[in-house]
């Protein structure tokens, strides 16, 4: 859309990062493993609230997915909002600023309807 008309050539791009690899490079260590689900921490919390949330998923596939987390991240997906070593992002400014939620009251509409969110078909096991 817009834009110049003949910005993509013909031309061919090598591929730069195309070789033999071992199968073990594949795979994170567990120290890195580690960092990952630190660094990834704040992500997990939304990640459960969002399954916890979901609508189109049952009870069977939220657990089969925790478990999996678990497995993958275990004290990380053990944690809740709050417990990460960075601050939750608070993204009220962006919303705000980029889609022009001036005129809501977003604290008060989350807080009133959080509870509502968690969906009981999932329970309250995570």
């Amino acid at each position: 859309i817009g834009g110049e008309p003949n910005v993509l050539s013909n031309t061919t791009i090598p591929v730069m990062n195309k070789s033999n690899k071992d199968s073990d490079d594949k795979w994170l260590s567990p120290k890195a493993q580690q960092i990952v689900c630190r660094m990834l921490c704040n992500e997990i919390v939304a990640y459960k609230q969002i399954l916890r949330r979901s609508l189109n998923l049952n009870y069977m596939e939220v657990e089969r997915s925790m478990e999996e987390l678990k497995e993958t991240c275990p004290k990380y997906s053990q944690y809740d909002r709050g417990d990460c070593d960075e601050p939750y992002p608070n993204i009220r400014e962006k919303l705000i600023e980029h889609r022009g939620y001036e005129h809501i009251q977003l604290d008060r509409v989350r807080d009133m309807h959080n509870a509502d969110l968690e969906n009981s078909i999932h329970g309250k096991k995570w």
